[in-house]
């Protein structure tokens, strides 16, 4: 179900620090914040919650949604959604019209409305500019109407306080920058996002009308109003073959008689590894990347195009005092797979896009690719 997010105060949504007291928000939000901000809407509701404790996967958790089978729970609103809450999947919510930029895109060094080229199909100069003038330099982050998209931001400043005295701490200012309009409509500013939530009925979605998410919240920010958007038409099994038709076609390095086809994430990909220093030769590497990815033995990875951070963010449902979640490797939205195999293009549908994710919590939207045939919309 196709969900529209509309912002009547600032979004904060954390990201990597730039600096102790400098927290710029990120310009979308993941599945696990949205997951989080409906978690935080049920327990506020739930006459059986007590901060209690639950083990969950061999860790104690504090502010965790199940069913609690009290005599609270009978006459609740939220019971229908509390019982298979961890069932529920939600997406990446992105700026309404926006998509995520390939990494394999690139755009003019000189002028940013001569549009984008892709490496992967075309040759990596503009088209536009005069030969030997026409240099070209890779991008990311999100892209609306062919054009790089940036959303309207604000800088809020604020002073720490001090826990004992309750007034201001001497030498702790710092600044928020959250996001506070996507779009200029006419002379005003508009807020929205859009994701997809499945497992909830439009009943149930009714509860959540009026959400807070993301950072600072207690502050006033993140004030959302949910509702249900027009379904858009999603690439069905025909049109997923034409894509990887035509980018087989278009693909420039072919050199096997092989059927080429491409892979683009559309969130953040967590895999558990570790990193280390060995050397890989080319070969190794896009082996290590196939059994990360867990690929078939039918398929070979002949390039990729990605991006990763070594991440480690905070979990604030642990029952301990330190609430930081062990490192793991994220690979960037916009990360290109281009695969290559022997198989006829219904036996790449089926293993691919029937269920198209890779990695861990997919049900937090993490880890999902659409095909992609090159270009930028």
């Amino acid at each position: 179900m196709r969900i529209i997010a509309e912002f009547l105060s600032p979004l904060l949504v954390g990201t990597k620090k730039l600096s102790s007291n400098y927290i710029e928000g990120a310009d979308y939000i993941a599945g696990d914040v949205m997951r989080a901000a409906f978690a935080r809407t049920i327990l506020n509701n739930c006459k059986e919650f007590k901060n209690d404790i639950v083990e969950v996967e061999g860790q104690q958790k504090r502010n965790w949604v199940y069913f609690r089978n009290g005599n609270g729970c009978k006459n609740c609103d939220f019971l229908s959604v509390c019982k298979k809450f961890k069932d529920i999947k939600f997406s990446f919510f992105y700026p309404t019209g926006t998509d995520v930029v390939p990494l394999t895109a690139m755009k003019c060094k000189n002028n940013d409305g001569h549009g984008f080229v892709d490496v992967l199909t075309d040759e990596a100069k503009c088209k536009l500019c005069p030969e030997g003038n026409n240099r070209v330099e890779f991008i990311s982050g999100l892209v609306r109407d062919n054009k790089i998209f940036k959303p309207y931001k604000k800088v809020f400043t604020r002073t720490a306080i001090n826990s004992y005295t309750k007034t201001a701490k001497e030498g702790n200012l710092f600044s928020l920058i959250p996001i506070v309009a996507t779009k200029r409509v006419n002379d005003s500013l508009e807020c929205k996002f859009e994701g997809y939530i499945d497992g909830i009925t439009k009943e149930e979605l009714k509860l959540f009308e009026n959400i807070r998410v993301g950072s600072y919240i207690s502050s006033g920010f993140g004030m959302a109003k949910l509702s249900i958007g027009e379904e858009k038409e999603k690439d069905n099994k025909e049109n997923v073959k034409m894509k990887i038709k035509r980018f087989n076609e278009r693909y420039k390095n072919k050199k096997e008689d092989k059927t080429y086809f491409a892979l683009k994430l559309v969130s953040d990909c967590k895999l558990d590894f570790e990193i280390n220093d060995k050397y890989y030769s080319t070969e190794e590497y896009k082996n290590l990347w196939k059994d990360l990815l867990n690929i078939g033995s039918d398929y070979d990875i002949d390039v990729a195009y990605l991006e990763t951070i070594n991440y480690r963010g905070y979990d604030t449902s642990q029952n301990k005092e330190d609430k930081r979640e062990r490192a793991i490797i994220h690979v960037l939205k916009g990360s290109v797979f281009v695969l290559k195999t022997n198989n006829d293009l219904d036996k790449i549908y089926d293993d691919f896009f029937k269920n198209p994710f890779f990695g861990l919590e997919n049900n937090n939207g993490f880890g999902k690719y659409e095909v992609y045939c090159g270009g930028v919309r």
